[in-house]
């Protein structure tokens, strides 16, 4: 399984002196087949890889359910999630509170 585009990683990882005092927090946003996210989806996506791709541990790191809109799905991964339905977990308030918890961190 792809964690992040590639895309992505190549430019973490080639940026990384320059980001590394920047980032203040991680977060991804996944649709989980429709579960919670938990410590699990956190220790796979934050720790074990935005961390490690970045060098930066020790910052507020959390893991959103997502939505799936098939319109907005890329075509190469379209199939995949069909079988879930269109569906939307986000809300603006965990955001929100994430952000807080960000900025209570840095303080």
């Amino acid at each position: 399984m792809t964690l992040l585009r590639q895309e992505l990683q190549d430019y973490l990882a080639k940026n990384k002196d320059v980001l590394k005092d920047k980032i203040k927090g991680f977060f991804c946003v996944c649709g989980n087949r429709k579960q919670p996210t938990g410590a699990e989806q956190i220790k796979m996506l934050i720790d074990n890889h935005l961390s490690v791709i970045t060098g930066v541990s020790g910052v507020p790191g959390k893991v959103f359910n997502g939505r799936i809109t098939f319109s907005l799905v890329e075509p190469e991964y379209l199939n995949m999630v069909k079988g879930y339905g269109e569906y939307d977990f986000m809300k603006r308030t965990d955001f929100l509170d994430f952000g807080k918890t960000i900025l209570a961190s840095i303080k």
